[in-house]
């Protein structure tokens, strides 16, 4: 069974634009007589809506996974802090439609930065049917921990096991059904990207559809008591067949995240960076600035032929038009280079290490490492 997306959202419309009536409704939405209809959203036949959030680490893919299920377009990024707001989408599975919401990546529920109080007030008002929450296959130790935190509050949870074709690759292999033993709670694995599981998903979540949200319980366990009990239940049901992924990984983290390796790196990545994208711009420059010398003159001989005042000329040739090409030439080719390698380091997940590496120095001004990321 295929997944019937919704791409927009349930909008109130003009009364000469008729609603589209709700699968399996029989009446035309002219012959309706709820005068409060906003679009088959409040009518009878519609389906109770199963409101479900996405929670989770940051870049374990609830923003990829949101993506794929309501097809909007929440921007992908990966490094801490790139979701600070609550997104809302809705989807359709069979007979069940689905109110998701995602959440900002969070590693802990007693966290005090402001994308983390968004998910932590948004998972405690107790206003969903169900939390799915999502870890990181490759590295599930590490997700597990929060998820024992919202067990602690709900017993309505999924965890969605995502990134599976990249622990596939890594060699790791978890043990999903002795997962879901030790957990007590549903487990589905998905690999968003891909757009696999993401059926059996839902599936899953649809069947809290009739629960009624309930106000949730208090969590008094320090942090410690979830990371322990996380690393204890990854250690069970995770095996590594090609332990040499890990060690590779282990020993990068260690030079990306040195105090004085991690430091060296830093600077010198960043000064290559800016290296190359203003030495690798000012070809491109030039050449749009000889272009752009080259359709002035063009211009003002054009002016001369229609008779154009000379004032007009240097007000609009020589001011407006020389004014804007040479913002354009100056900043155009170093953005066209600077982002491209920005973005690269995002993909290969080094800008999290770079928030890492400055949170010490930072907090010395009252602030975060995760804001070295904007400046």
């Amino acid at each position: 069974m295929t997944i019937d997306r919704l791409f927009r959202r349930f909008k109130k419309k003009s009364s000469s634009e008729p609603y589209t009536p709700f699968p399996g409704c029989e009446l035309s939405c002219a012959d309706c007589e709820n005068t409060d209809c906003t679009g088959c959203t409040c009518c009878s036949c519609r389906p109770a809506v199963c409101r479900a959030a996405l929670a989770g680490n940051p870049n374990v893919g609830k923003s990829t996974l949101f993506n794929a299920l309501t097809g909007l377009h929440q921007h992908v990024g990966n490094w801490t802090g790139k979701t600070v707001a609550c997104a809302t989408g809705f989807c359709r599975f069979g007979k069940s439609s689905f109110e998701l919401t995602d959440l900002p990546g969070t590693y802990s529920l007693c966290s005090d930065s402001p994308e983390e109080e968004v998910a932590r007030e948004a998972v405690c008002q107790g206003c969903f049917h169900v939390i799915i929450a999502i870890c990181d296959a490759t590295s599930l130790e590490r997700s597990l921990a929060l998820v024992f935190q919202i067990m602690a509050l709900t017993p309505h949870v999924i965890l969605c096991v995502n990134l599976c074709d990249e622990a596939k690759k890594k060699g790791i292999v978890i043990d999903f059904p002795h997962l879901e033993e030790l957990l007590g709670i549903p487990v589905v694995p998905i690999s968003a990207a891909k757009g696999e599981g993401l059926d059996e998903l839902l599936k899953e979540a649809g069947k809290y559809s009739d629960d009624s949200p309930e106000a949730f319980q208090s969590c008094e366990a320090p942090p410690e008591h979830f990371m322990q009990k996380a690393e204890e239940v990854s250690r069970q049901v995770t095996v590594y067949h090609r332990p040499e992924y890990r060690k590779r990984d282990f020993r990068i983290d260690r030079a990306v995240t040195g105090p004085v390796t991690g430091t060296l790196l830093m600077l010198a990545l960043l000064f290559l960076l800016f290296w190359l994208s203003l030495s690798g711009a000012n070809y491109p420059s030039q050449l749009l600035s000889s272009g752009f010398g080259w359709l002035e003159d063009k211009l003002y001989l054009l002016a001369g032929m229609g008779h154009v005042p000379g004032w007009i000329q240097g007000m609009l040739i020589s001011g407006v038009y020389k004014v804007s090409t040479w913002v354009i030439a100056v900043m155009l080719p170093p953005m066209a280079i600077f982002f491209p390698l920005f973005t690269l380091l995002e993909d290969l997940g080094y800008l999290p290490r770079v928030a890492f590496n400055l949170d010490h120095q930072f907090k010395k001004c009252s602030a975060c490492g995760k804001q070295a990321l904007c400046m």
